[in-house]
């Protein structure tokens, strides 16, 4: 199956007609969407063609500085048609723009409706605009990919085998920007990873993240991680995990599509691979403990009044008292799902 970058060549190749003409190939949607490429700069783009009536009041196409849209009518009237197209506006941007786009017409896919589409080209554009103030063209940095590393080696050696795949993934809610990484029913699990090395401390960013309030259940992993810039045999890049998550989820479409939405809000994407395959992680060591009343934390409600934005570290020595297995922790994943 062609790729849209296969399409996008194909069209800059083709010079059959004027300079100033812009080449489409048509995909096909539940509203007609085509591939484009702009001569004779070869700009590559996608455009859709809706009815008028799909375009309703308060939808809004964001820019950025890599991507623009332009919005033309094409037909006024009762049966007037609109094309919204998005191209490329900064050629630093290319690889991440191919990316932008394959998400936003895997998105179109499961729309119903012309309306449908439009409303998913602007959310996933809204996304996409997010994606870009926050990581950019240089990707994410060493921490932020060490603790996307050791969240997803909890999705898959625990959240995944204890509550399979669509539910590990819902469960999933560190990208959503919730206090915990992960959420089942009444059980949370914060997820942490240290290089510290000898005397390991946790970094805990807030108040609320060691806060059990509502919570029946509140567990913390921590992985002991050597990172290696080069690589080493034993070790694992972030690519590759991302790759073992991929294949567990290869057979269920669903999941494998929201798995892919949350590597997004992360800032994660695969137009960044070669940059994350230079650095290799590997776990020396893993820890699971369970928040009681005890274990060395600072909540919300214990905090002064007027003091706020609390961040703090724990040494690991501290937490031992509070060890559970690796068994208990799955234990406490699967009696928070039902399963």
């Amino acid at each position: 199956m062609k790729t849209l970058d296969d399409i996008w060549t194909e069209l800059e190749r083709d010079n059959s007609q004027p300079d100033g003409a812009v080449y489409t190939r048509y995909l096909g949607q539940v509203c007609d969407l085509f591939v484009a490429v702009d001569k004779p700069a070869n700009v590559p783009g996608i455009f859709l063609e809706v009815p008028s009536p799909a375009v309703t009041p308060g939808i809004r196409f964001p820019v950025t500085s890599g991507f623009g849209v332009v919005t033309v009518p094409l037909k006024q009237g009762p049966g007037g048609r609109v094309r919204i197209r998005l191209q490329l506006a900064d050629n630093r941007f290319r690889d991440l723009f191919s990316v932008m786009c394959g998400d936003i017409v895997r998105h179109l896919d499961a729309s119903k409706d012309a309306r449908g589409c439009v409303a998913a080209f602007a959310a996933r554009l809204q996304e996409w605009q997010r994606f870009f103030g926050k990581t950019g063209l240089e990707g994410l940095g060493e921490e932020a990919q060490r603790g996307l590393f050791t969240e997803l080696l909890f999705l898959g050696g625990y959240a995944i085998p204890s509550l399979g795949v669509r539910k590990a993934v819902e469960a999933w809610t560190g990208p959503l920007g919730h206090n915990q990484d992960f959420q089942s029913g009444a059980l949370a699990v914060e997820v942490k990873s240290s290089i510290s090395n000898p005397s390991v401390q946790i970094r805990i960013a807030n108040a609320r993240q060691l806060d059990s309030t509502g919570l029946e259940n509140l567990g913390l992993f921590v992985a002991l991680i050597d990172a290696r810039t080069g690589g080493r045999p034993d070790g694992q890049s972030l690519v590759a995990a991302v790759g073992v998550i991929r294949d567990k989820l290869a057979h269920d479409e669903l999941a494998a599509s929201l798995f892919e939405d949350r590597l997004l809000k992360v800032g994660y994407v695969d137009a960044h691979a070669s940059r994350y395959e230079k650095t290799t992680y590997s776990v020396r060591a893993v820890h699971h403990f369970r928040i009681t009343d005890d274990f060395p934390r600072i909540v919300e409600q214990g905090l002064p009044p007027g003091v706020g934005d609390v961040s703090y570290s724990i040494d690991l020595s501290a937490c031992l008292p509070f060890s559970v297995s690796a068994q208990e922790m799955t234990d406490l994943l699967r009696d928070a799902s039902g399963q």
